[in-house]
């Protein structure tokens, strides 16, 4: 059985999948929620390298009574594509996670009813009669990076005609002594590219070799 934690976890990969249904920001809170690029980035008492022009910012993926703290990557400046790191469960000190377990529970949610309809919601909260035009899972949205893609289109009232896309990749990594973190990249209006999965790459190793 997987863990609460770790459905809370997927859970919440896919909420930020949806949320790139949401409206820009403007360049005003952009600039406010983003902070300086440096060489390194540090979370959860780990030193990832950083990206070259990009940026970060500190949030919360859980609730008020389950909080769940995140990293958020971007090119500094912009809101899409960027990349989010949350420990999705916390490990009891008996080696690394099973990954490829988790990523085959991960399809598996992924393409179910729930994350269907999750996504839809979604959708719908930030726009206006929002109905399902496609829905794919993929496994080979990031060359070299194990993992799998949802990528959806809609069709909402507002904006009839122009399907609203979301796309997410997501990844979990695990630390020598068991802790789980989901790694997620959303890329609703680009391609991925061999920057991307770089840093992708480089987060996956950072963890497992902490």
């Amino acid at each position: 059985m997987v863990a609460n934690g770790f459905k809370r976890a997927m859970f919440a990969a896919l909420v930020l999948a949806a949320a790139s249904a949401a409206p820009a920001q403007t360049p005003e809170k952009q600039s406010k929620a983003a902070g300086p690029t440096s060489d390194m980035w540090k979370f959860e008492g780990l030193t990832f390298p950083a990206r070259d022009g990009w940026c970060t910012k500190l949030t919360d993926q859980g609730t008020p009574s389950e909080p769940s703290p995140a990293i958020e990557a971007r090119a500094c400046g912009t809101d899409f594509p960027y990349m989010s790191m949350t420990i999705g469960q916390r490990g009891a000190g008996n080696g690394p996670a099973d990954i490829p377990k988790l990523l085959a529970y991960g399809v598996t949610y992924t393409n179910g009813a729930d994350a269907k309809k999750l996504m839809l919601g979604m959708a719908n909260s930030a726009h206006t009669s929002c109905v399902q035009l496609t829905y794919l899972t993929r496994n080979d949205a990031v060359p070299g990076v194990p993992g799998f893609a949802v990528e959806a289109s809609y069709d909402c009232s507002e904006n009839p005609g122009k399907p609203m896309w979301i796309k997410n990749f997501t990844t979990y990594a695990s630390s020598k002594s068991g802790d789980v973190w989901v790694i997620s990249f959303d890329y609703p209006r680009t391609s991925v590219t061999s920057g991307d999965a770089a840093m992708l790459q480089s987060a996956i190793y950072t963890v497992s070799n902490h």
